[in-house]
């Protein structure tokens, strides 16, 4: 009975020894991925670029940014931006950033000094958060338009590596199996809204053409917005051709960005 036991026990172990084993594997291999992959160099520009307008979205508390000075007891030039690492499209007009704050885990401006009234109560004192920022612009040579981040962002890590890992883990292994709401845009359900696949990750070879991430809507914006610019929608009155009559229709429209005046030096880094 006891060899059975034991034999049971051994067994159990070497399971997990293996279970334990094949997953590091796959992490390692993973990593190697993803360093090989992230070698596109960031240019100057663009990282003082997506910096400054970072630093203007919190202080305009805009959307889900927040001007945390207002609620925790720090102040926003705390925080440190920064970009981890960029994906350019082979065009270069496209990208996504993948910008990240550092920033005091400070203690909320109305409670008392006790862990549980920090931003991150289980965090250090130092946390990180990083977003992925998406991009366009029509020229090479253009500032970007960048784009509040619409999918995922990872926030409150205790270190700048964990965070970074978390979010290419989702760009590399998760991003497409993600299904999100999207108008079809041709066929027999175009202008159904359905929970559509992404369908590639980012180091895929059709990534950048053929996700519909990409894909300008056609369908529920008058202004041929990417998906990850639709905000909310709005109704208006338009003449159908078909029926010769007039119908409402509803319409995707961007979010509000507040106005930034980027600093001179940086915009002449563009304009050559």
């Amino acid at each position: 009975m006891l060899n059975k036991l034991a034999g049971a026990i051994f067994l159990l172990f070497f399971i997990a020894c293996n279970g334990n084993a094949c997953h590091n594997r796959q992490e390692r291999l993973l990593s190697v991925m993803i360093d090989s992959f992230c070698h596109q160099k960031l240019e100057l520009r663009d990282s003082l670029y997506v910096n400054y307008t970072m630093k203007v979205w919190r202080d305009s508390d805009f959307y889900a940014w927040g001007n945390l000075q207002k609620y925790v007891r720090m102040k926003n030039d705390e925080i440190e931006h920064y970009v981890s690492c960029v994906f350019y499209s082979p065009d270069r007009l496209k990208a996504i950033f993948c910008a990240g704050e550092k920033m005091p885990n400070a203690y909320d401006s109305v409670c008392k000094d006790t862990v549980i009234d920090r931003i991150a109560p289980n965090a250090a004192d130092t946390i990180y958060s990083l977003y992925a920022l998406l991009a366009y612009r029509d020229h090479v040579n253009d500032p970007w338009t960048i784009c509040s981040p619409w999918q995922r962002l990872v926030s409150c890590y205790n270190t700048g590596e964990q965070a970074y890992r978390e979010l290419m883990h989702y760009l590399f292994v998760e991003h497409k199996n993600i299904s999100m709401f999207h108008s079809v845009q041709t066929g027999k359900n175009k202008g159904k809204t359905e929970g559509i696949p992404f369908g590639y990750n980012i180091q895929d070879k059709d990534f950048w053409s053929k996700c519909w991430l990409w894909e300008k809507d056609s369908v529920m914006s008058e202004k041929g917005l990417y998906p990850f610019q639709e905000y909310d929608g709005y109704f208006k009155r338009i003449f159908n051709k078909d029926s010769g009559k007039y119908i409402t229709v509803e319409f995707m429209k961007d979010l509000e960005y507040p106005k930034i005046d980027y600093p001179k030096e940086i915009l002449d880094m563009y304009y050559k």
